[in-house]
């Protein structure tokens, strides 16, 4: 059997179909491409949103180790510290006194007051400041005045003290500003002070050692 000739118009639309397939298959191509193209976008920014979750929190739980571990160590620190007693503090803080030195004359005149002869080791009365030394006066009893004695089986000697503006009645070995009655007579007491006796009377003058 023989082929039909094929006339000119079927072999012009067999060319213009044979160009149209291969036009077709390149947009197929280029469509594909374009779709693996967009898909690869997409996948790469859900990548990169999940990389920057993951660095987000990576970030703060290494802020919160930082923080844990500084508050930490300030409490060490806090608890190895020693104890400091606030009154020791208080004690520190105050000024402590200087001590003065005081002039060559003070010291000699404190060795001129002293009673070489005196071995008993009674300390010098005071007034309670510091570096003054309280001496007996001279004439302890120039402010006490007899006033009368009583005499009984327990004699009494009425005397006045002028400092003190009172009268007081004493018997044999009471005191009055640190004197002793070492007697009582009809008309004088004695008053012992120290290694000293004083006779009261009209006339008051010491008596011997």
């Amino acid at each position: 059997m023989m082929d039909r000739p094929i006339s000119s118009e079927e072999k012009l639309l067999n060319f213009i179909r044979q160009k149209a397939q291969p036009a077709t298959s390149e947009k197929n191509k280029a469509n594909v491409k374009e779709n693996a193209a967009l898909s690869g976008g997409q996948e790469g920014a859900r990548f990169l949103k999940l990389l920057n979750r993951v660095l987000v929190l990576l970030a703060v739980v290494c802020a919160g180790y930082i923080f844990f571990k500084i508050f930490v160590s300030n409490q060490n620190n806090s608890a190895d510290l020693p104890a400091v007693n606030i009154k020791d503090a208080e004690v520190a803080a105050e000024p402590q006194p200087v001590f003065e030195i005081k002039p060559l004359s003070y010291y000699t005149d404190l060795a001129d007051q002293r009673d070489i002869f005196n071995t008993s080791f009674e300390k010098p009365k005071t007034d309670g400041k510091p570096g003054l030394t309280v001496l007996p006066a001279m004439d302890p009893t120039k402010n006490l005045r007899l006033v009368g004695v009583v005499l009984a089986e327990e004699p009494q000697a009425i005397i006045e003290d002028l400092d003190a503006r009172e009268t007081l009645f004493l018997s044999k070995g009471d005191t009055v500003k640190e004197m002793v009655v070492d007697d009582i007579q009809e008309s004088k007491i004695v008053l012992r002070y120290q290694s000293q006796r004083f006779e009261l009377s009209n006339e008051t003058r010491p008596l011997g050692q």
